[in-house]
């Protein structure tokens, strides 16, 4: 039996000429390839991707006068980082370069490089973009281009180091202030137990009454005696000697 007699068009066997032009050999052997090798070859065809509103890239007119990237000279930039932050960049560019380009939230920005509300609230100095709060309860979030907030924090603090030794003060009066506020809880506690401990002692006598504590004048406070500390005054209960103590501010 002759096939030929039977099947006027084998789909098995027709390959696609692409027109009449001739096969590039490589391309046969595409089917040996695994994907990871396919997609780093192709990679930086990035007049396929879409931008963050689904749409093409718009191709420049005239080449010669379009922006390109400062990093790698491509004409593909970035449509929403030129529009917003002025800057000119490709998206391949900004997805190796995290570090640069990535963006930084108002919170990030405060903590980490120290700006105030009016510096960052002022588009000229920092432009930003606005997005819709993943928590529908705030307000919307306000992202900045990491290395335009650095370049005006490093300007403002005089250098990495400064911003550096800036943190490190800023560190010391949380550790004095939290000192602070140990030392005052801890003479409450120690006040608190020893007034306790007094009326104990005072109602565990025989005969011991309740009454109104009358307290003397303040004494101590003034440095004049080392028993007693110079912010810290004492009062006694002319009726059972309770003596307290009360911390000057």
């Amino acid at each position: 039996i002759n096939r030929k007699d039977y099947i006027q068009y084998d789909l098995s066997e027709i390959k696609d000429t692409n027109g009449g032009f001739i096969i590039d050999k490589s391309e046969l052997d595409n089917g040996k390839k695994t994907l990871e090798e396919w997609t780093k070859e192709n990679q930086n065809i990035t007049f396929l991707n879409k931008n963050d509103n689904n749409e093409l890239p718009k191709f420049p007119i005239d080449i010669d006068s379009a922006p390109k990237c400062e990093d790698c000279s491509s004409i593909l930039i970035d449509e929403e980082f030129l529009k917003i932050y002025k800057c000119k960049v490709c998206k391949n560019c900004k997805k190796k370069n995290p570090d640069r380009y990535s963006l930084l939230t108002k919170t990030e920005c405060k903590q980490d490089y120290f700006l105030t509300e009016s510096e960052l609230n002022d588009v000229d100095i920092l432009p930003r973009k606005e997005k819709d709060n993943p928590h529908y309860k705030y307000n919307k979030m306000k992202l900045y281009l990491r290395y335009q907030v650095e370049e005006f924090a490093f300007k403002k603090w005089g250098g990495e180091d400064g911003l550096d030794k800036e943190w490190v003060r800023r560190e010391e009066v949380k550790n004095i202030k939290k000192s602070k506020e140990f030392e005052k809880k801890l003479l409450e506690i120690r006040k608190r137990t020893r007034a306790e401990e007094f009326t104990r002692r005072f109602k565990a006598r025989e005969g011991a009454s309740e009454h109104q504590h009358d307290w003397s004048q303040a004494f101590g406070g003034n440095g004049d005696d080392e028993k007693y500390e110079e912010n810290m005054i004492r009062r006694k209960c002319k009726i059972c000697g309770l003596e307290t103590e009360e911390i000057i501010f």
